[in-house]
C-alpha cells in the first residue's frame, strides 16, 4: 500500500485511540477534557476527510468543491455507498460545528458523532481497495 496513504490512516487511528481515551474519562469530566474531546473529533473527521480526498487525487476523479463534496464525488463513481456518504457528510457538518462553535456541542450530539465514527472503519477499507483498483 502507498506509503503516504498509510500515514494518513496511522494518523487518523491515533486520533481516534485519543478520542477512545478521552471519551472514557468523561465521567469525570473537567473543562480541559471537555474541549478535548471535540478536538480529537475534529481531528478524526479531518483525516478523514484528508483520506477522501487522497483517494480522489490518486483516481483522477475531479476536485471537490467542499468537505462534504468529497464524499459526493466518492458515492458518484461507486467508491462508496449510498449511506456511508450521508454518514460521512453528516461528520463534515459536524467538522464545521467543532470548528467554529465547539462550546455549542451537546451530549446528544456527541453521542451521534460517536455513531457515526463507525462508518470510518468501514470507509477506510473501501479506500484501501480502491486504491488497489487504480
Amino acid at each position: 500500500m502507498d506509503q503516504e496513504y498509510e500515514s494518513k490512516v496511522t494518523r487518523l487511528l491515533e486520533h481516534i485511540n485519543n478520542f477512545d481515551n478521552l471519551k472514557n474519562k468523561a465521567k469525570q469530566t473537567t473543562d480541559e477534557q471537555k474541549y478535548a474531546i471535540p478536538m480529537q473529533l475534529f481531528q478524526v473527521i479531518n483525516y478523514t476527510i484528508d483520506i477522501a480526498d487522497y483517494v480522489i487525487t490518486k483516481r483522477k476523479f475531479g476536485y471537490p468543491s467542499t468537505y462534504a463534496d468529497s464524499f459526493e464525488i466518492l458515492a458518484s463513481y461507486k467508491i462508496i455507498t449510498s449511506d456511508l456518504k450521508l454518514n460521512l457528510q453528516k461528520l463534515c457538518q459536524y467538522r464545521n460545528i467543532i470548528a467554529h462553535e465547539y462550546h455549542m456541542i451537546n451530549k446528544e450530539e456527541l453521542d451521534e458523532i460517536v455513531q457515526l465514527l463507525s462508518s470510518i472503519t468501514d470507509f477506510i477499507s473501501i479506500c484501501e481497495l480502491a486504491l488497489k483498483e487504480k
